[in-house]
C-alpha cells in the first residue's frame, strides 16, 4: 500500500490478519490517503482509487466533512516525531510525543478551497497514534523475521502489535532525535544491534517517505542476549 519492496510470503494466519487490518487501514485510509493518492503509490483496487478526498472545517453548527476532487486536494502527509523507545528513554510520559511532521505537495492549492469551496478553515484526516506505532512495530518485526527468519532471535513486539498494548509499544517504538536531510529513497529500512544497560537488541531503523525529509523511527524488535552473531537467513 505504501510501495514496499519486501514481501514475506503467508506472512500472518487469518486471525492475525483480522487483528491487523483495522489498524492498518486506521492508516492508510485516512491520515496517508492523501499522500498515497498523490504519489500514486500502489494498491490491490485500482480502479477503487478515490476520485475524491475529506477535509474537515469547524462551523457554528459543528465540524463539517468536504468531500474535494483529487484534482483539487492539496495532499500533505502527515507523520509523528516522537523520542527513541522507553526502554532507552524511560517512561517519560510527559514528554512522549515531541510534534507532527507534515509535508504538503502543492501549497497553492489551499487557495483554492476558499475561491471554489468557500473554506475558511479546515484540515486533514487525524493520525491515529496508536494504530501508526502498532503499524510501525508490524513493519519491524516483518523485517527482523524476513532477514534473520521466525525462530532465531527473542522477539519482542507480538503482543503490542496483535493486544494492541501501549505500554509494550512505547517500550520498544520510539524515533531518532536527529533530523535526517531527504533521501533518493522512497521509504528506508535496516537492522543494527544497539547494546542497552548490559542487554543486546536488534533495533530496526524504519524511515517512511525518506525522500520527503520524514522522521525516522527506531523499533526495537528483539532481544539477543546469548546469542553471539546473527546473521541473515538465506
Amino acid at each position: 500500500a505504501i510501495n514496499g519492496e519486501m514481501l514475506l510470503p503467508r506472512a500472518s494466519c487469518r486471525n492475525c490478519e483480522r487483528i491487523i487490518n483495522p489498524f492498518e487501514t486506521a492508516i492508510l485510509r485516512s491520515a496517508l490517503l492523501g499522500c498515497r493518492t498523490h504519489l500514486k503509490l500502489k494498491t490491490k483496487r485500482p480502479k477503487d482509487r478515490p476520485k475524491s478526498l475529506p477535509v474537515f472545517s469547524d462551523t457554528p453548527n459543528g465540524q463539517v466533512k468536504t468531500m474535494i476532487p483529487v484534482e483539487h486536494y492539496p495532499a500533505t502527509m502527515i507523520l509523528l516525531t516522537i523520542p527513541p523507545p522507553c526502554l532507552i528513554n524511560g517512561p517519560d510520559v510527559i514528554s512522549w510525543q515531541r510534534g507532527v511532521f507534515t509535508y504538503q505537495f502543492e501549497p497553492y492549492k489551499n487557495k483554492l478551497l476558499n475561491a471554489i469551496y468557500r473554506l475558511t478553515n479546515w484540515a486533514h484526516a487525524s493520525l491515529d497514534t496508536f494504530s501508526l506505532l502498532r503499524m510501525l512495530a508490524k513493519i519491524a518485526h516483518g523485517y527482523a523475521v524476513a532477514v534473520y527468519g521466525l525462530d532465531s532471535l527473542q522477539y519482542v513486539l507480538r503482543d503490542g502489535i496483535l493486544n494492541g498494548d501501549i505500554s509494550e509499544l512505547r517500550r520498544y517504538v520510539g524515533g531518532d532525535e536527529a533530523t535526517d536531510p531527504p533521501t533518493d529513497n522512497l521509504h528506508e529500512v535496516s537492522s543494527s544491534v544497539i547494546e542497552f544497560d548490559g542487554n543486546r537488541y536488534l533495533q530496526v531503523r524504519i524511515r517512511l517517505f525518506a525522500s520527503l525529509g520524514a522522521p525516522t523511527y527506531n523499533v526495537i524488535a528483539a532481544r539477543i542476549d546469548g546469542i553471539d552473531n546473527i546473521f541473515p537467513v538465506s
